[in-house]
């Protein structure tokens, strides 16, 4: 049975950012398609700092995207958007009352929560007010169902003008009037909804705007939330996105009305077929030869437009389950990120890292939502206003470098030989203390691209070889081949060199060093990469890091990243870490990152890291050194 057609009318007073009331309707495509109309009114009374508009809005959208494409009963799915709406209000610590009516073939289906929020309904003089949490009952031809807040009921006592012949449109009029008399009507709200026969109409009273639409032709997805707008006064934009996303379903609408067409024609045809199929049976009775075969022709005809009809119902079935289902998976994922989004804003003065954790799952979820809708307005809108609020939310420390040691010539790289720091220029070594002194200074190699302490000595990959230094400078050995190689790490003894295409490893066997199986071939790295090892092998490439586990990429993800233009370049950690310390030459900061999740932890600001050529780390003593030019500097992490 069909769901009856209702005239409703809508009455809402201005909004303020504190408190507003607001009803919301809206068309809903359950799961076998079948249409429904959703009725909410809703009253926040305290939205906790934030803009209680937005609020009331978002307590509608939980519904209407709770209920699209739904599979359990109509009553159930009510009960989870109103769980879901009750939830979000108490992340943001807002206070609202709302109720929800689904008008679904002969029946209405309700969820109340709070007092605030009242339903009445009218027939024959008589009223009756419903005051259970949440339930059913049938619908019938002349009910008028009055859904108001406690203020608007207190106000206007609706048994005076609801209680003799009831004409809405004269009503709504008068209402008008009143309600933009009074100074505070941020908690006047009330829908008037007739079950009729005819066309559905709709009319929103925003003050003193009346305005009218049919259903048909206009998104219902409106409210008085947003408070009195003047004739002439732009739509929001969120309004303008919802309208767009409303065109975007009327197009998918018309062409599974031009589906049902092309199988309507179809049958059509086979009803020709069949009484052709009749008059040559006649015939054959009648005597003739020549319908024995028009009937074997019409019998073949008959057969192939039922497999035309069975094929384009199965497809036209299974792309309409796979649309609903694509459009409830789109729909999740953006109310997860929007509720994610207010959850991290809610404590983001509070607790700085939980709300990063919470925003960067919203920019996470609404990614999900942009890969199946990659233009979507109202996804790409919130995108930014995830993107705006991680970059509020950066956990930024500036940095302030002092020289720890100058020599003599620019240093190409550095690293650590003990407790002492080893800087390599073009062709010496630089030993130098903790605490600046130069210890000694040994002849290295010409050509030095990078440098590794192990033990008490220092890997240098210089020209096309790979030597060993002792920390004495008395013993300079080569051991390996380049490889074309730009950088070098030592681990438990083994040797890594990174090309732009490949990492290649050599391990040690008595009286030196031997090539293993290549660690990884066909990458594709550029000549700014750098490495890392602590068992796994972390390497830098323009702003992503990537991780390989014997040779195999693991698809390390950073998440929290306010910009996209990184050019990552030296990197550091050890076995002892749970960050990666790597360097963002583009814009001069320093990341830490965490292993196991991604997750920028923190961003070190300072001009020098814009031309760090080398980096250490010693989160132990709470000190960053870096190598810019011919210095080594050193700042409190």
């Amino acid at each position: 049975m069909d769901t009856p057609l209702l005239q409703i009318e809508k009455i809402t007073g201005t909004g303020s950012k504190n408190a507003a009331s607001g009803i919301f309707t809206s068309r809903i495509s359950l799961a076998a398609g079948d249409l429904a109309s959703l009725v909410s009114c809703i009253l926040v009374k305290d939205s906790a700092g934030q803009d209680a508009q937005v609020t009331a809005r978002d307590i509608f959208e939980i519904a209407t995207k709770k209920l699209e494409g739904a599979q359990d009963g109509v009553l159930d799915c009510l009960l989870v958007a109103k769980d879901g709406a009750v939830d979000y209000l108490k992340a943001r610590g807002a206070v609202a009352s709302f109720v929800h009516i689904i008008f679904f073939r002969q029946a209405a289906y309700i969820v109340k929560e709070g007092d605030e929020v009242r339903i009445f309904v009218f027939r024959g003089g008589k009223s009756h007010e419903i005051t259970f949490g949440h339930g059913s009952g049938p619908v019938d031809l002349g009910q008028l169902y009055l859904v108001a807040t406690s203020g608007f009921i207190k106000s206007f006592k609706p048994d005076e003008f609801l209680g003799g012949e009831v004409n809405l449109e004269e009503i709504v009029d008068g209402l008008a009037t009143e309600v933009s008399a009074i100074s505070d009507s941020s908690g006047l709200a009330a829908a008037l909804v007739l079950v009729k026969g005819g066309e559905v109409l709709e009319k929103v009273v925003e003050g003193r705007k009346v305005e009218e639409k049919s259903e048909e032709s206009k998104d219902d997805n409106e409210s008085g939330a947003k408070g009195a707008q003047l004739d002439g006064e732009p739509r929001s934009e969120v309004e303008n996105v919802d309208i767009a996303n409303y065109a975007g379903e009327q197009k998918e609408e018309e062409q599974r009305v031009k589906g049902k067409g092309i199988v309507l024609r179809a049958k059509n045809l086979f009803k020709k077929i069949v009484n052709a199929l009749v008059f040559e049976v006649r015939k054959i009775k009648s005597g003739e030869r020549l319908a024995i075969l028009r009937l074997r022709r019409n019998l073949v005809l008959v057969v192939a437009v039922i497999l035309i009809i069975l094929v384009i119902s199965a497809g036209f079935a299974i792309k309409g389950k796979k649309d609903r289902q694509t459009a409830a998976t789109f729909n999740e994922h953006l109310l997860a990120a929007s509720t994610k989004l207010s959850e991290g804003d809610a404590i983001l003065t509070l607790n700085r890292e939980r709300a990063r954790e919470l925003l960067i799952g919203a920019g996470d979820e609404v990614g999900k939502a942009l890969s199946i809708k990659p233009k979507d307005a109202k996804a790409l809108e919130l995108k930014a206003k995830i993107d705006a609020k991680l970059k509020d939310s950066e956990n930024l420390s500036g940095l302030s470098f002092s020289a720890l040691a100058e020599v003599g010539e620019p240093l190409i790289a550095f690293t650590t030989l003990g407790k002492n720091i080893v800087g390599a220029g073009s062709g010496d070594l630089f030993i130098v203390d903790s605490t600046g002194k130069l210890v000694d200074k040994i002849a290295g190699n010409s050509s030095q691209k990078s440098v590794f302490g192990f033990n008490d000595s220092v890997f240098i990959l210089a020209d096309d070889s790979v030597y060993k230094v002792d920390s004495s400078g008395k013993k300079n050995e080569e051991v390996a081949e380049g490889r074309s190689a730009h950088d070098i790490a030592v681990f438990v003894g083994n040797v890594y060199l990174l090309s732009t295409s490949a990492i290649y490893k050599y391990v040690p066997v008595e009286g030196g060093y031997v090539a293993s199986s290549d660690y990884l071939q066909g990458a594709s790295f550029d000549d700014k990469s750098r490495m890392a090892i602590d068992g796994s092998v972390w390497v830098t490439k323009g702003n992503k890091i990537f991780k390989y586990l014997k040779g195999v990429d693991q698809n390390f993800a950073i998440s929290g990243l306010s910009s996209t233009n990184g050019q990552f370049g030296e990197i550091y950690t050890t076995a002892d870490m749970d960050n990666l310390y790597v360097v963002d030459a583009a814009n001069e900061a320093l990341l830490a990152i965490g292993k196991d999740d991604g997750i920028l932890k923190k961003s070190y600001q300072a001009k020098e890291f814009g031309k760090a050529t080398g980096l250490v780390v010693d989160e132990q003593a709470g000190k960053i050194y870096i190598s810019v030019d011919n210095k080594i500097l050193v700042a409190d992490l």
